[in-house]
């Protein structure tokens, strides 16, 4: 593979994805990111106002009925009227508000999503297995290529994960991964990438030691993924509670370690 057919496959699969310091993240949907809408909160809160109006109201009555004076009543029920009023207008504006602007958060990031994963997906299985398919073949110059590529699209998955996790406004049950995680992936790749170097250009060869290290070591790429397709079923799953109004008790399993 030439530095240009790599520059090529590069930009493909991997050169939109978002990270923290990224031009592309400017202009992201991901830059938009909605606080989480739940129904019931809005519900419970609907339900308190509605009490504290309704003691409202029996208080005023109360000293009408102790000191016989009407404008107690009058006031009481006036008042009981217009808060009622204001209040449900303006909780059924900021309901709709928010339900429809999560609503269309989910319609237009959950495809760029899927898009994202689909191509970091392709771009790690292009090779991770050529590693040990080239040092079988004796190519070990292909062995190191495709350690160079597959490392690389582990990296960009880890800062996209990274860049999800810092820009989500509400904690996922997908995106539990840690920062001290992804840290020390990255670490743990940028020190087998030195290793690999210096056997390779020293020796030529890759030992077999060496390839499971590249393997162990990319292996976070792999669960990363997971954790984004896991985000997927999530952000739908949540699109659906908006849209129809159910819930989800899903649960996922994406914090093992790196």
């Amino acid at each position: 593979m030439t530095e240009h057919e790599y520059e090529d496959w590069f930009d493909k699969y991997l050169g939109h994805v978002e990270s923290l310091d990224s031009e592309e993240a400017k202009e992201s949907i991901f830059e938009h990111i909605p606080h989480q809408f739940d129904r019931r909160v809005w519900i419970t809160g609907f339900g308190v106002s509605l009490l504290i109006l309704l003691a409202l109201s029996c208080l005023l009555e109360f000293l009408y009925v102790k000191y016989s004076f009407w404008l107690l009543t009058w006031t009481s029920n006036a008042l009981l009227n217009l808060s009622i009023g204001v209040i449900a207008s303006l909780i059924l504006l900021l309901y709709t508000g928010i339900k429809e602007r999560n609503a269309a958060f989910y319609a237009e990031a959950i495809p760029v999503l899927e898009e994202r994963y689909n191509s970091m997906r392709k771009a790690y299985f292009d090779y991770t297995f050529k590693i040990d398919r080239c040092a079988a073949s004796g190519d070990y110059q292909g062995c190191y290529e495709a350690w160079h590529a597959n490392s690389n699209a582990c990296f960009v998955i880890l800062n996209f994960v990274e860049y999800l996790k810092e820009k989500f406004p509400y904690k996922t049950k997908s995106l539990n991964i840690t920062k001290e995680q992804i840290e020390n992936a990255k670490n743990e790749l940028l020190d087998v990438n030195n290793e690999v170097q210096r056997e390779f250009f020293d020796t030529n060869h890759i030992s077999g030691d060496m390839r499971k290290r590249c393997n162990e070591a990319t292996y976070c790429g792999s669960r990363c993924l997971v954790a984004i397709q896991s985000l997927i079923s999530e952000l739908k799953i949540s699109f659906y509670g908006v849209q129809f109004g159910e819930t989800s008790t899903q649960k996922n399993d994406t914090n093992d370690d790196l």
